[in-house]
């Protein structure tokens, strides 16, 4: 049995900054959402986080723009309930690195930051994430 069902976006562990355009639930294995980000600093920042108790791992298409250079990247993200796992992949740009990935665990989420290497920007992201 395959369906695919549109729910909103509960998670609120984002700041003022995120948009969350949709989300879909593909049957009982997956979640797929979209959501963007503007940076105004270069501050690190949770641009993304997933409920650890649901959601095992995840795959992420990462867009970074700026007026000058734009940077698309493929990440992967595990747990093991304590410690978080990334792996940057699939790397391409039109100038210089954008900056920085990393997760970390927070409380009962696994978030996914940025650290830009300049204070202003939009970052749009398209998340896969594995149901446990």
């Amino acid at each position: 049995t395959f369906s695919l069902g549109l729910s909103s976006n509960t998670f609120s562990v984002f700041s003022s900054n995120t948009s969350v355009n949709n989300t879909f639930i593909m049957g009982s294995v997956t979640h797929t959402s979209t959501n963007s980000y503007s940076f105004t600093t270069t501050s690190t920042a949770t641009i993304d986080a997933f409920p650890i108790g649901t959601y095992r791992s995840a795959e992420y298409l990462v867009q970074i723009a700026n007026s000058t250079n734009h940077q698309v990247s493929k990440l992967l993200a595990i747990h093991d309930g304590t410690t978080s796992y990334l792996t940057e992949y699939g790397i391409m740009t039109t100038g210089v690195s954008m900056g920085v990935f990393t997760t970390s665990i927070s409380a009962t989420n696994l978030t996914l930051r940025f650290t830009p290497v300049s204070n202003t920007g939009t970052a749009s992201i398209h998340r896969i994430a594995v149901i446990v």
